[in-house]
């Protein structure tokens, strides 16, 4: 599986949120890009989740990881990234008869 996602540059965007997520919860830096509209500099987690992916050890940091005591900063920091608006935007565009 991850051969495939090494291969796509612009994945779909619930694969971004979700790996992005990942990689604040194990403690993976992103890289710095320029926004090619604003300029303004961006974190970027595709490229550290590429590697992340690659990495043999990852299904077993998945499993190690404690769910029940993720640090309040991580949460907070994933939250800030507005992982769940994200994740709702993607789960509800193709029903657009749900709430929002």
């Amino acid at each position: 599986m991850a051969t495939v996602w090494v291969r796509v540059q612009n994945p779909p965007g619930i694969v971004k949120v979700v790996l992005e997520a990942v990689c604040i919860m194990l403690g993976i830096k992103p890289d710095r890009k320029p926004d090619p509209t604003t300029g303004k500099m961006l974190d970027d987690y595709w490229g550290p989740s590429v590697k992340l992916l690659g990495d043999m050890k990852f299904l077993d940091r998945l499993r190690l990881y404690d769910k029940d005591n993720i640090p309040p900063a991580v949460m907070q920091k994933i939250r800030q990234k507005s992982v769940s608006a994200h994740i709702h935007t993607h789960l509800t565009a193709p029903f657009p008869g749900l709430p929002g």
